[in-house]
């Protein structure tokens, strides 16, 4: 979700039906005081978690990458590297 003029963490939050906090934990290096128009934030699905302490349950979007991911979270990428291997889905 990008950031538009006049958006507060707690308005997207709302926008997308998530609580305050979960997108607060989602989103960890996002400083709400100095949120800028075009910034992109994680916004989490019913299948992700992340409690305050971790493990983050991270579903991959399109175009995600080690790299991409541990900045998000703040960890180093071989925090991420180091993830569980994920089985592919059946198909349906």
């Amino acid at each position: 979700m990008q950031v538009q003029r006049g958006d507060t963490l707690g308005k997207l939050a709302a926008r997308a039906n998530v609580p305050l906090e979960r997108l607060e934990r989602f989103n960890p290096g996002v400083n709400a005081r100095r949120l800028e128009i075009g910034q992109r934030l994680l916004i989490p699905t019913q299948q992700e978690r992340a409690p305050s302490g971790g493990p983050y349950r991270y579903q991959i979007r399109p175009g995600d990458t080690f790299s991409s991911i541990a900045r998000h979270f703040l960890a180093p990428p071989v925090a991420a590297s180091r993830a569980p291997t994920l089985a592919p889905l059946p198909l349906i």
